[in-house]
């Protein structure tokens, strides 16, 4: 169930990010179930970093920042955010 419901549409989520094609479902929506996954808080953050990456390296500014407000890691104003945050306002992300 966790596979089917989670795991799956996560995984396609990152792989048409890492293809150049769009998410279907909204990126913030793919993190709700995490903890089911289990592992440690700075486990699923990985996962969540590579969709803000992905989001942000397409300009959907708009997805990073609903990402990024979802963490539920303890740092979320980290090096990362902080990263993120600067390029969304001055627009410096190379494009692949």
């Amino acid at each position: 169930m966790i596979a089917q419901d989670l795991g799956q549409p996560l995984a396609r989520a990152l792989l048409d990010l890492h293809m150049g094609a769009g998410v279907s479902r909204p990126p913030a929506e793919l993190i709700d179930g995490l903890p089911a996954l289990g592992g440690s808080w700075i486990q699923r953050d990985i996962f969540v970093r590579l969709l803000i990456h992905g989001v942000a390296q397409r300009d959907r500014w708009r997805d990073a920042h609903a990402l990024l407000a979802a963490r539920s890691c303890p740092r979320r104003r980290d090096r990362f955010a902080a990263q993120i945050m600067s390029e969304s306002l001055l627009g410096n992300v190379e494009k692949p």
